[in-house]
């Protein structure tokens, strides 16, 4: 999704900020070194004059002196870059130095978004995704497998709880790593507390570093979102820029699908955002306590079958890690 006008013009100012403290301290930085060094001074004005010189002579073609002139800008700048070093100055000193040297604080390198520009543009996505706070603490650096079950057979295979769960936890870190050239949606399945929505959260961080905008809301927010937009007063328009996003957004996690509020206006609206964002070729991560069997008996066969036609299934498995850590907590 690209940037709002709104997004767009922020980080733009934020380059404008840049660009005027860089040329205060670069200005600053030159009176101090002209009332150190008045050389310095001398020989600026000389570099000027022959720069001066250098433009006329390429202008008139006249070669030869311009090549003079060129030989003598080499021999003035190195006479400067002298003179700072030997009295304990860096020999750019009194160059401007940028937050980014690679774009000069810019944010385009040629026509090409600057990486930080990227970076800038990611932190617009993330204070909107809804997840900000929660990401330092959830994400796949936090990760910890002390809460399987290494001991007795429970997955579909045989395995058990921690193996199964590894499994489960490599193909995240995949989807993610490989989100811009492999898009598809996914569906995780299980039991409250087996790690569903921590796990959509890693997805989450990993794509917001670089730059994805991702739209995070529980089911019962995407019922609100509609609710609101059709029969809001006040905040319909607040209700309607929230749908846009969830219409448009390059991955929307749905939490927790199955305990919203369900009626005939929910669940079309449902499917048209389902329906809509795959002909668009934009993806979903959905995240559910529900089995499918329970999801058939909840929703209409359309929403289903966009469901499990276009869904990868990750069905978690294991005990409740919320219930474990609180006894855990209560021991200690």
């Amino acid at each position: 999704m690209a940037l709002s006008n709104g997004q767009y013009g922020e980080i733009m100012r934020e380059y404008d900020r840049r660009q005027l403290t860089a040329s205060r301290e670069k200005q600053e930085r030159i009176r101090a070194i002209y009332e150190a060094l008045p050389a310095v001074k001398r020989l600026d004005g000389e570099i000027a004059a022959e720069s001066l010189e250098a433009a006329r002579s390429a202008l008139f073609k006249k070669e030869k002196q311009q090549e003079m002139s060129k030989e003598r800008l080499a021999f003035l700048r190195e006479q400067k870059r002298r003179l700072l070093v030997e009295a304990g100055y860096p020999a750019d000193y009194m160059e401007a130095r940028f937050v980014c040297p690679d774009c000069q604080d810019t944010g385009y390198i040629g026509r090409e978004k600057c990486r930080c520009f990227k970076k800038l543009e990611a932190q617009q996505y993330l204070e909107q995704s809804g997840l900000k706070g929660i990401l330092e603490k959830e994400n796949f650096s936090t990760y910890s497998e002390e809460y399987y079950d290494n001991s007795l057979p429970a997955g579909p295979n045989g395995e058990t709880v921690l193996a199964y769960m590894r499994g489960i936890v490599k193909r995240c870190r995949a989807y993610a790593e490989n989100f811009e050239t492999e898009k598809g949606n996914l569906l995780l399945t299980g039991p409250s507390g087996t790690g569903k929505t921590f796990l959509t959260h890693c997805i989450a961080r990993e794509l917001l570093s670089r730059g994805t905008d991702v739209y995070y809301l529980t089911a019962p927010e995407l019922a609100d979102v509609v609710a609101g937009r059709r029969f809001g007063e006040k905040e319909r328009d607040e209700f309607a820029a929230r749908y846009e996003r969830v219409m448009e957004c390059d991955l929307l996690i749905l939490d927790d699908l199955g305990t919203e509020w369900m009626n005939a206006l929910i669940g079309a609206e449902l499917f048209n955002c389902l329906n809509e964002r795959q002909l668009k070729g934009k993806v979903c991560v959905i995240s559910t306590n529900l089995s499918i069997g329970k999801l058939s008996e909840r929703y209409s066969e359309r929403i289903l079958s966009r469901i499990i036609g276009h869904y990868s299934l990750l069905e978690l498995i294991g005990a409740d890690i919320r219930i474990q850590k609180s006894i855990k907590s209560g021991r200690e």
